[in-house]
């Protein structure tokens, strides 16, 4: 029985063995012929099918504006050598190829440059061209010309960073006072240099479209002259700030207010404790600020000075009138200089005049001011471009706040130099 049922099982293995092998070889042979059949069919065919019209448009988006134009499978030359069907000469077939972005060219009839063109490969690129060129020719936005008209008055660029300069650059070697100076060693000629620039940090700061710019200004007061006491550097101001510009164009009384803003801003003689003599000693490191000063006729003053304020500013200019008004709040006062805005004042007025290669400029320093009786301080100036670079500088200055240090001294100065400006 046990024999029986192993032979049993033995044969119905042997059986389903031999059915897989047939069905496996019946499988091969079909596969066969299939790859057969394919390569066969797959030689003989002498053109490739032509894709869908959805697939055809996002390859070639032209193509379906000038399926009325194509040429006729009868009338299209081929070259038997290469097998290759020959483009007609498009030069002369006017195609109409209308663009989303300019709709004007719908009613238009373009001329497609010819296919073998070294500058376009095919006609998507026509279209590609086209509209680039539309693109390009878009009005900018108020921002962008106010950004390009600011380019314009770039002094360099460092990489991607842009210099513009602010009040002005120059050197004047003859600056004559006619009054006596605060102390008796120093001379009343000497040399003035003002370096002043500003830098974008964010143009589009916040989204809101205006910029946020550092500005630096330096002046330096030069006793180039005064040999006897080693030409000293008499006096050095140092005016950071941190100020926001929006540009605007409001068009009122013939031009436009194009900028507004607010900045932060300090202005020191980067000097720190002590007392100046008029001999030119600094005395008392050590006396804190909160004592009194010392007393005598040699002591002018203590050596520091410094203030911060916070400034508003607007800009109103057309072709060649610029004019710009500032007012000011102070955030502080110190202890060394607690009568500065007595002659500094709380404002500003500053204007120019450009003609040609003429440059005039009027400034009333100190409105407000206790001291310059609420008028303030008058600078005059006249630039001549020798060229696109550099110009000839005169300025004359009358009243307080020529410099940090004297803001309480009255001066009557001119001067000539040269100014770098664009």
């Amino acid at each position: 029985m046990y024999k029986a049922a192993v032979l049993c099982l033995s044969l119905c293995t042997f059986l389903a063995a031999d059915s897989f092998d047939n069905q496996a070889l019946e499988d091969m042979k079909n596969y066969k012929a299939e790859v057969t059949a394919k390569s066969s069919s797959a030689s003989s065919k002498e053109e490739v099918k032509k894709p869908s019209k959805l697939r055809q448009f996002f390859k070639d988006p032209s193509s379906i504006f000038r399926q009325n134009n194509a040429p006729s499978k009868e009338s299209t030359p081929i070259d038997k050598a290469t097998n290759n069907i020959q483009s007609p000469n498009i030069e002369s077939t006017p195609t109409l190829i209308p663009t989303l972005a300019n709709p004007a060219l719908l009613n238009q009839s373009i001329a497609t440059p010819a296919l073998d063109s070294p500058n376009l490969s095919a006609p998507s690129e026509v279209l590609k061209s086209q509209s680039k060129d539309v693109k390009d020719s878009k009005v900018p936005s108020k921002y962008r010309e106010y950004v390009n008209s600011k380019e314009k008055h770039t002094i360099f660029t460092i990489g991607s960073i842009s210099i513009e300069e602010l009040n002005g650059n120059y050197i004047m070697p003859f600056y004559y006072n006619f009054l006596p100076q605060y102390a008796r060693y120093l001379q009343q000629n000497e040399a003035k240099i003002q370096l002043s620039f500003k830098v974008a940090l964010v143009r589009n700061f916040l989204w809101t479209g205006g910029a946020l710019y550092f500005n630096y200004t330096q002046k330096f007061f030069f006793q180039f002259y005064n040999f006897q006491y080693s030409a000293p550097i008499r006096d050095i101001d140092f005016q950071p700030e941190l100020m926001y510009n929006y540009p605007l164009d409001v068009k009122f009384l013939g031009g436009a207010l194009s900028d507004v803003g607010v900045s932060l801003t300090h202005l020191s003689n980067g000097e720190g404790k002590g007392y100046r003599t008029q001999g030119g000693e600094v005395i008392d490191f050590n006396r804190p600020f909160r004592d009194p000063p010392p007393t005598g006729p040699d002591v002018i003053g203590s050596a520091s000075k410094s203030s911060n304020r916070a400034v508003f500013h607007a800009v109103w200019h057309n072709d060649n009138l610029r004019v710009q008004l500032k007012g000011w709040a102070p955030l502080m006062q110190r202890r060394t200089n607690p009568d500065l805005y007595d002659y500094l004042g709380y404002g500003r007025l500053d204007i120019a005049y450009r003609n040609n290669r003429n440059i005039f400029e009027a400034s009333i320093i100190g409105l407000g001011a206790k001291k310059a009786n609420y008028i303030g301080s008058f600078q005059l100036a006249y630039t001549f471009k020798l060229n696109d670079r550099v110009g000839l500088y005169f300025q004359y200055y009358y009243g307080y706040m020529d410099s940090l240090y004297e803001y309480n001294f009255i001066v009557n100065r001119v001067g000539v130099g040269f100014r770098f400006i664009r």
